[in-house]
């Protein structure tokens, strides 16, 4: 997305990883899929929609848990969530980020 002055809002390169994952938001406890993931936020299916600003905690499979919140309205029925998580938090999640989707890539390339 574009703001006015022709910045790109979005700094990180998102990638299509399907993950299942379990959430915690308003102390509630609930199922979802990840549909996108960068190093700073993730777009994410849930059984419920959340308000802007929920507080949220993701367990990812085969990545992690990640504290964050929700940082916009819902769009094609997924929740934006950005995470709260330090540089070296960011290069951890990007590296295990890229071990997932090469392996994917390359799983494509050899049936």
């Amino acid at each position: 997305m574009e703001l006015e002055n022709g910045e790109n809002r979005r700094t990180n390169q998102r990638f299509d990883i399907e993950r299942t994952l379990r959430a915690v938001a308003n102390g509630e406890f609930r199922l979802g899929r990840v549909a996108e993931l960068s190093a700073t936020s993730a777009a994410i299916h849930l059984d419920k929609e959340l308000d802007e600003g929920t507080e949220i905690t993701l367990d990812i499979e085969d990545l992690g848990t990640f504290s964050g919140y929700v940082s916009g309205p819902p769009r094609d029925g997924l929740v934006p969530v950005k995470f709260n998580l330090d540089e070296k938090e960011e290069d951890h999640l990007i590296a295990e980020i890229m071990r997932i989707y090469n392996k994917v890539e390359l799983d494509k390339t050899n049936p």
